[in-house]
């Protein structure tokens, strides 16, 4: 069943846990939530580069097709992030 425009999809993670999420032009990541300490991998999945940067929070640099980063998240907080590339691609790491 689709899920319903405008909801975004929480997802949660334990700690100690790794946590996956990809940029492609089609399914953009919303909200990830983890817990301080977990392990979050972002794949880039698209033919074009893509960052995920979060100020000075967390900066995967720029991945190319296929490439993939992997970071502790550590301070508890709401990070927005975005693809510095491409400004209009937006998500959020919750880390409780």
């Amino acid at each position: 069943m689709p899920r319903p425009r405008g909801r975004p999809r929480r997802r949660r993670q334990p700690a100690g846990r790794s946590r996956s999420t990809s940029w492609n032009s089609l399914n953009r990541p919303e909200t990830l939530t983890v817990k301080a300490g977990a392990k979050v991998s972002w794949t880039n999945r698209d033919a074009a580069p893509h960052t995920a940067a979060a100020g000075d929070t967390f900066d995967t640099g720029t991945l190319q097709k296929g490439d993939e980063k992997t970071l502790t998240l550590q301070p508890p907080g709401t990070f927005a992030y975005i693809c510095t590339i491409h400004p209009f691609m937006k998500a959020t790491v919750i880390v409780e």
